[in-house]
């Protein structure tokens, strides 16, 4: 049976975080810059966001939490 990261993640900020996660979330949480994060987007090395009002975006928890658990399984070289 394949292990799933969203049943089990070992990174888990969904305890401060419980859904989403606007942008200044994880510039603090990850320490990535706003340059950072766009520009691994558009090399697609970072989830996309996603829009939740006509002037806001944010990101999913469990997308950043995937994120974080397949960089330290080393999947998002």
């Amino acid at each position: 049976m394949a292990k799933s990261s969203e049943q089990n993640p070992r990174h888990n900020l969904s305890t401060q975080h419980p859904h989403f996660m606007r942008r200044k979330d994880i510039e603090n949480a990850l320490r990535l810059s706003r340059s950072t994060i766009y520009e691994m987007m558009s090399q697609d090395k970072f989830p996309k966001q996603f829009r939740i009002s006509q002037r806001s975006v944010a990101w999913r928890t469990l997308d950043i939490e995937n994120y974080l658990n397949d960089l330290q399984d080393g999947q998002n070289d």
